[in-house]
C-alpha cells in the first residue's frame, strides 16, 4: 500500500524522544482537498494510496484503507488550533 512511502523523507529535526511527531491516519481522497482549503496545508502525494503532511506543528499524512475511523470502533481525536474558528 505504501510502496513509494519513504519515511526519511518526513522533516523530524525537531522531534525530540519525548515528544510525539508524527501521526498517519486512514483518509479518504478528500482529505487533501478540505485540509488544504481549511488550514492551506500542502500535501506530498508518495503514489494513488499516501499523502503526507509536514510543517504544520505535526508531521503525517493520510493513507488508504478499507477501514474507516469511528467512535463504534475506536479513534483517535485530533485536535486542530484555528485563530479564527469563525473564518474556517
Amino acid at each position: 500500500m505504501l510502496s513509494n512511502f519513504n519515511s526519511s523523507s518526513l522533516h523530524y529535526e525537531s522531534a525530540r524522544k519525548d515528544k510525539l511527531c508524527g501521526v498517519f491516519l486512514v483518509g479518504s481522497g478528500e482529505n487533501e482537498g478540505v485540509f488544504s482549503a481549511t488550514f492551506d496545508w500542502e500535501f506530498e502525494d508518495y503514489g494513488p494510496d499516501y499523502a503526507a503532511f509536514t510543517d504544520v506543528g505535526l508531521n503525517g499524512g493520510f493513507f488508504r484503507g478499507v477501514q474507516a475511523a469511528s467512535t463504534e470502533h475506536g479513534s483517535p481525536l485530533v485536535v486542530l488550533f484555528s485563530a479564527n474558528l469563525e473564518g474556517t
